[in-house]
């Protein structure tokens, strides 16, 4: 049985100006079990994901932000997530990037050629 703990990043207008995120913390600092077909089928539908594996953990960040649109005056947000997998073997890990990593499907990002 696997973990996946769940991270996330606001970036503003004003942060990325500065080449930083306005605030950055943990959804799901503790992490939820999860077996590896479920941990599939929880990435897949987390949107297109840039994975990295590191031995017996991998690393998965959205591709996608969650935008928040401004009433007034306040900024525009985008809020991007980090999944964080482990608790599988190297071999489970390599299964589930094949299945869930953006660029390894041989895709392409907007404005890509």
């Amino acid at each position: 049985m696997g973990r996946i703990k769940v991270a996330y990043e606001v970036i503003t207008e004003e942060s990325a100006s500065e080449g930083d995120v306005a605030e950055q913390g943990w959804e799901d600092e503790k992490g939820f079990p999860v077996s590896m077909s479920g941990a599939i089928k929880f990435l897949k539908d987390a949107g297109p994901l840039q994975c990295q594996t590191h031995g017996d953990r991998m690393d998965c960040r959205t591709l996608d932000a969650e935008r928040a649109f401004p009433l007034y005056d306040e900024p525009m947000t985008e809020k991007y997530y980090t999944y964080f997998v482990s608790g599988f073997t190297g071999k489970q890990l390599d299964k589930i990037l094949d299945k869930v990593d953006f660029w390894s499907k041989g895709n392409k990002w907007k404005g890509q050629r």
